[in-house]
């Protein structure tokens, strides 16, 4: 089965609750006990699943802050849609403002094999973010794109593309190598246009990224009409 961007050290059940998802979407359909063929006819929804890392640190903070909006995800996320593989050791964790200071330091105390670092600067995470094993404590933008997977708050395709288009956590994924992100996303893949610009409005990107995506859109089209397939492996 091509790949879902399943994370393999997910659980049992969050794999089970990922094919549900897929099999009501029509993205998979069953064949017999297990086995499973997928839909390669049209483009599929994007469904991320957290790792035993994500999902320790997410039942960490609900359990502290059980009424604050709480979004916790790995950057190794996009490295699929990557053509330069990065060595990516970050997690991220998006919570509301008023829970950055508590969560930041329970996270101090709690995690103590990885560095945990307040919101960086591109100097600090130069620094002291590239190379370690860190974890990344920043604003939750409000409205953010979220899916809720098993009760985690997961990023959907349009907010980890708005995101990596600038923040400085991602520069490792700009330049160049966003327009391969972006072009290996939307050939495989359904992206909401609408509520990428309107997060893209938000964070005051929304003109830049119609222009890239529009070029990256106009790119995609030509190589089919050339017979080139622009897809990910």
């Amino acid at each position: 089965m091509r790949n879902k961007n399943l994370s393999k050290k997910g659980s049992g059940a969050l794999v089970s609750l990922s094919l549900n998802q897929m099999l009501k979407s029509g993205e998979l359909s069953k064949e017999a006990w297990g086995t499973y063929s997928l839909n390669t006819s049209t483009k599929h929804h994007f469904i991320p699943l957290p790792d035993d890392e994500i999902i320790e640190i997410n039942n960490l903070l609900k359990t502290e802050f059980p009424y604050t909006k709480i979004c916790v995800w790995d950057p190794q996320i996009i490295v699929p849609f990557m053509l330069h593989i990065p060595n990516l050791q970050t997690i991220i964790v998006e919570v509301e403002k008023v829970a950055l200071e508590p969560v930041f330091n329970l996270l101090q105390e709690k995690r103590t094999s990885h560095r945990v670092i307040y919101n960086p600067s591109a100097k600090d995470y130069a620094h002291y973010v590239s190379g370690y094993k860190t974890i990344i404590v920043k604003p939750l933008i409000t409205q953010a794109p979220l899916i809720d997977f098993g009760g985690i708050k997961l990023p959907t395709l349009e907010k980890i593309i708005v995101d990596i288009s600038q923040d400085v956590d991602f520069a490792f994924a700009q330049g160049a190598e966003f327009y391969n992100i972006l072009g290996n996303i939307l050939s495989s893949y359904k992206v909401n246009l609408k509520a990428l610009y309107r997060y893209a409005a938000r964070r005051g990107r929304r003109k830049k990224l119609e222009n890239i995506l529009n070029s990256v859109n106009y790119d995609i089209e030509r190589k089919q009409g050339l017979g080139v397939d622009s897809g990910v492996a």
